[in-house]
This record gives structure tokens, sequence and C-alpha cells, in this order.
């Protein structure tokens, strides 16, 4: 299923944290609800249209929550005292004001509550960089032009920089307690321990030409830090012994800013010649192991120059001084969901966490613009594949595990399907469940398979009827097909066939179709989606995978049974699903994918020819939902140990749902409102 626009705005936590859970049945505390193999209700007809197609995008994981309520309020302009341009600027949460660095050498105060500049001090004759140390409360900002980093509250005498500074970023690390000074006149980064005022090294980006660092990022969760070097067109990666331990290399595109997303362990860097933002997979401590994922081009004549990633939604920030814009990119999608026009030069950025506003310096504007943050109408909103998602990341830190065994418990209280992009398929959504599963032998050939067991609902008034559909997609390469010679995959589902996507072929079987009011089952409400995927080798040694399902009425199974078992001609292989890390081969798109599993709700296809390919609103939804999987050499099923609240892997999505943590039993609510794509636990 591929598709792309959607973004999340943000809805207040506390509140979903008041909704009772006792209107949930049984399902939602207890244990997973036994697969038996029962053949109970009769398969409805058959379709032979195969619609889920992976995506053609990145994982979205999470970033963390801000505590504080939705605002919806207007951009504000505001003007600089003595008219000077704006060179630097850093949000200090302690005294509700954003410092912003002058060019006419001074530092001005302004207020996040009024939005006005409330004071003025004078340093020198031209700033840069600055940074607020939230720890000790003390501001620091770089000279220009006297080789200097000075402290501020009271102004004192200023840290000596290398000769021929010209310090245009600075960074403060709140977790090891460093500041961290971009020279791009002198090619160093300059590292200030805060408490001594005493520079603790002086980091030479090369040896060989002369660097112009810009932009800096850190991950607090590994102790790096991330230069962009405009110069050498790469991105030099500052370990905590302040040591350059890697550089990444990334063609001649004018990398100015960069920012680094903790949860989702992304990497952006703006490409100002290119007109790009590149995006990296930096997972982990060990940056031989990051690597590029794609990039998004924006259109001609831009130059983007700064980016942040905001802590309200997860969305990605990017200031653009060629077409004098600053673009707001969904962390689901890495589509562009809304933009800022007529702005002047923008170029850097800091974002208040407490009011959830993006303040922007408007280089050419003499001026720092606030952008709210939460100001998207929610009307506009597409998010995520919203429901439970493990991608092997709990706080930054990656962790794997494999098993054979999937299940997944989605119960229903409320639910009220709305429209989707297409009116034909209106009142339809879906229960996506997908994984990778790795030592899957075809022929004599072994790799990985993205395997999906999806149930289709259209309601009725009253009435959810319910259809079934699995998909097998090869993952070894990229582009890779299924064989369809004869004997080379068996299945038991009479009607599994195969489906062509842009000349890859995949597999998949249909029981039933909602298009067409054919269903395995026609329920009201409460009722319970249970499915599950298993993964083995026959007695046979050949790689196979079956896929159930069951619908339960209240506490009464409708129907339900193992409805395909699909065996592949080859042998010798160890099939078992895959949590963590990434794809060995780029996939979709020239990117990696992330190995995960994800229980999820989304819209049903609409079609071709619709800029929203997938989405569904749903008006009204509280549900249940618990993922379990088989441990190594385990005989129960364990529910997830860490999940997010959406998933990645598949390209329709759903608006106006929004996960929860079920108390700390592991176990989510669904329930109405927009989605930030959090880390529930």
């Amino acid at each position: 299923m591929i598709h792309f626009s959607r973004t999340k705005s943000v809805v207040a936590l506390g509140i979903l944290l008041l909704l009772s859970v006792s209107s949930f049945t049984a399902f939602a505390s207890t244990g997973p609800i036994s697969n038996a193999q029962t053949k109970s209700g009769s398969a409805a007809s058959i379709s032979s249209s195969a619609r889920y197609n992976p995506i053609g995008s990145t994982a979205s994981k999470s970033v963390y929550s801000c505590p504080s309520p939705v605002t919806n309020e207007s951009s504000v302009t505001i003007p600089l005292t003595y008219s000077t341009n704006p060179n630097g600027i850093a949000f200090d949460p302690s005294h509700s004001l954003v410092w912003v660095a002058a060019q006419d050498g001074t530092v001005q105060a302004i207020s996040t509550l009024t939005n006005k500049v409330n004071s003025t001090i004078s340093v020198d004759d031209d700033l840069g960089g600055i940074a607020v140390d939230t720890s000790n409360s003390q501001i620091f900002v770089a000279s220009k032009t006297q080789n200097v980093v000075y402290t501020l509250r009271p102004v004192e005498k200023g840290i000596s920089l290398p000769k021929d500074s010209v310090p245009t970023y600075i960074l403060y690390d709140p977790v090891y307690n460093k500041i961290y000074v971009s020279d791009t006149g002198s090619g160093y980064i300059s590292v200030i321990d805060p408490a001594t005022y005493k520079v603790i090294k002086n980091i030479k980006l090369s040896a060989d030409y002369n660097a112009m660092p810009y932009g800096l990022a850190y991950d607090s969760f590994n102790g790096l830090v991330f230069a962009t070097d405009t110069q050498g067109s790469r991105i030099d990666v500052i370990n905590n012994d302040n040591a350059i331990v890697a550089s990444l290399s990334l063609g001649t595109v004018g990398p100015f800013g960069v920012a680094f997303d903790p949860f989702n362990s992304r990497l952006y860097i703006t490409g100002n010649y290119v007109g790009k933002l590149l995006v990296y997979n930096a997972t982990g401590d060990d940056p031989s192991l990051f690597n590029p994922l794609y990039n998004i081009t924006f259109a001609s004549g831009s130059e983007p120059f700064g980016v942040d990633v905001d802590c309200s939604t997860g969305n990605i920030w990017v200031s653009d001084t060629g077409l004098n814009a600053v673009y707001v990119l969904s962390a689901c999608s890495s589509n562009i969901i809304n933009t800022t026009s007529n702005l002047s030069a923008p170029e850097w950025f800091s974002f208040d966490s407490v009011h959830h506003q993006m303040y922007v310096t408007e280089q050419g504007g003499m001026a720092v613009v606030m952008l709210p943050s939460d100001a998207v109408p929610p009307q506009t909103v597409n998010d995520c594949a919203i429901g439970l998602a493990d991608y092997g990341m709990y706080k930054g830190v990656s962790y794997t595990y494999t098993t054979t065994k999937f299940q997944s418990n989605t119960t229903f209280t409320s639910l009220n399907i709305g429209n989707n992009a297409n009116p034909a398929v209106n009142n339809i959504m879906s229960v996506q469940f997908n994984m990778v599963d790795y030592g899957v032998t075809e022929h004599s050939n072994t790799g990985a398979y993205w395997v999906q067991n999806i149930a289709d609902m259209k309601q009725t008034g009253n009435y959810y009827g319910i259809a079934v559909i699995n998909n097998i997609w090869n993952w070894t390469v990229n582009g890779g097909s299924m064989s369809n010679a004869p004997g080379d995959l068996n299945h038991t589902c009479a009607s599994g066939t195969f489906g062509n996507s842009n000349g890859q072929l995949y597999y998949y079987c249909q029981i039933g179709d909602v298009t067409k009011n054919s269903f395995v089952a026609n329920v009201s409400l409460p009722f319970t989606i249970q499915l599950e995927v298993d993964t083995y080798a026959s007695t046979h040694g050949n790689s196979t995978i079956a896929f159930y399902y069951s619908i339960y009425q209240g506490n009464t199974k409708v129907n339900g049974s193992e409805y395909d078992i699909v065996t592949f001609s080859g042998s010798g292989g160890s099939p078992a699903f895959k949590v963590g890390g990434y794809s060995t081969q780029k996939y979709y798109g020239n990117t990696f994918i992330p190995n995960d599993v994800e229980n999820v709700f989304s819209g049903y296809p609409s079609g071709s020819g619709y800029s929203c390919a997938g989405c569904v609103i749903v008006n009204k939804i509280d549900a249940s939902m618990q993922v379990y999987y088989l441990p190594k050499a385990g005989k129960q099923f364990t529910l997830l140990t860490h999940a997010y609240s959406a998933g990645s892997e598949t390209a329709e999505m759903v608006v106006n749902v929004h996960m929860v943590e079920n108390g700390k039993t592991h176990s989510a609510m669904a329930v109405s409102g927009t989605d930030n794509d959090v880390e529930l636990w």
C-alpha cells in the first residue's frame, strides 16, 4: 500500500488517561485467545483483487511528548530592537524566553508569553551562535569578530576560541554538561566546560582542507554530537571523549543544518546546494552502522538551511532561504504537511517545548517569527497507521529478538467508520498485522519476506461485516518478486494467487470482500478480531507461513480458522520473524525498511488518482489492543515488552485515532483523537 501525506497533531495525554477502561471486554486484560482450528461458518465469496502494498517511505517510531496543552494560536512576526538581523537563537525554559544573538552585537530576550522583545543586552559588535545552559541558567553567546564566547548573567570575560574564529552555532548538551561551538571560520568544534568556563578541547575537523562547520545536533543516549561540514559536504560524528569517530560523506550537497530525533534514531540534514533533506538511520553508538535511508526533494529554487524536530508533534521543520519558506514534514510519511510562505531568508530554529511554539530567525527580515506547532487544523490531519508497533527500540536503545509466532487481539466497544478519500469505499477500515520473516528459503535462495494478515471491516448501521486477506512480499532484494511457477509455492487457500505491482509479483489469499458485501462474519458491538501468523520449517524442511483469524461477538466465537498455509519449494531454511534493526537491502524508494511487528488500524485502499490513497476518517472509536509473541524456546504467548503507537510498513492510514497504554499492562486503548506517534511503553 504505497502512499504518503499525513500529519500528526498533538492531543493532551492527560485527558486520555482519565478515560474509563471498564467498558472493555474481558479480552482487554486476559491472555491471548486460543487459536483452535474451528471450521464453523462458511467462507464467503472470493475477490481476486489484492491491494496491500508495502510503503515507499520511512519508518516512524516516535518522539517524546511535551507536557502542555494544545494551542491553536496564529503565527507572530517579532521585530528585533534596533532593526538588526538575528544570527542565533535559543530557548530558555526556566524563564519563558527565547534569546537571540544579533548582528549588531546585542542579545535580545523575547518573552514566549507575549512574543515581544522585553530586554536587550549590548555585548559586542557582531554575534553568532547562542545556547542556554539549562542546568545552570547561563547563556553562552559567541562573538564573530573577537574569537571568544561570552557568558551572560552577567556578561563575563570571553572564553577564547581559535584564531580567525567565526562561531556560527552553539549547542548545549544537558546530559554530559558540555557546550559545543561550531566555528565556521577556523574549522574547529570547540568543547567548553560550562562549570569552569574553560575549553576542554578544540577539535579540528580536517587537516586536508579548510572545513566549514555549521549546524550541530546531539544524541545524548549514545554520547554523540553531529556536526555539518559544508566545505567537505559531510557529517562528522564526535563521541563523548571529544574525538571524531566517523565522517558520513554526503556527496556535494552543501549541508548546513542537522537535527537528531532521539526516539526515531533519525538524522535529518539539509542539502542547501541541491534542494534536499537527507535522512539517515543513526541507531546506536556505532557510527559505522549509520546509513542513508532516503532523500526528500523540495521545489525548484529551494535552498534548505535549518532543520529541527519538535517534541509536541514529532514533526520535522525545515527552513528554506531560497524560497523564503518554512516546511513542516510528518515523521510518519515524510511529506510536507504545512508550509509558511512569504518569510525573509529563514535560517535557524528554536522550539519552545512549554508552549509548543517554533521560533525561526529571519535573516533578511530583521525579525524572529513564531510558528505554533499545534495549529494544523484537525480536519486536515492525516495520521499514520495507528495501533501497536515494536521496532526493537526503547528510549533510543536498540534491541532485537526473533519469534515464530505473533498474535494480536483487537476488541471494539465503540466504532463509527467515516469517509475514505474515495467515496466508493466509505465506512470501510482495516486491522493490519504486519511483520518481517527472515530465513525463508525459496528455491535455493534464503532471504526476507514481508507478511501481512489483514481484517477488513465495513460498517452498515450497527453491524460490521468482516473479510480477511493475507499478503507475502519478497524483501530479499530491492523489487524482489515471488515465483509463480507451478510447484514453487503451495497454499491451502483455494483462492490463493499472485498479484502484480509494477512488475513485482506477490502472493495473496482473500476470503470475502467487503466492497461486495461478502463477509466471513457480520457482527455488532462489542466484537473482537484475533489475528495470528506462524512461521516454521515443515517436516520436509520447507519454509512455511500459516495464517489464522478468529471473530468473536462478545465472548462467543462467530467464525475463525487456519485459513491459509503457504509452503515454499526450497528446503533448509530456518524461518523466524525478526524485530529490531533494518533490512539488509534497500527496498522501496531506495529505502532501508525497519524490521518490526505492527498491529494497526488503517484505511482501505482508495485506488489510483487520489492524493490520499488509503485514508479513512474514524468518527469515533473505543477499543483495546494487545500484541503477543512466543519467546524463543517458550510455550506461552507474551505481551510486547515495548511498543510505539504508529506503524510504518503500510501506506493506508487512519484519521482521529489515538493510542494510550492501559495502565501498566502492556496493552493499549484506542480512543478518538490525533496521535503523535509516541513510545507507549
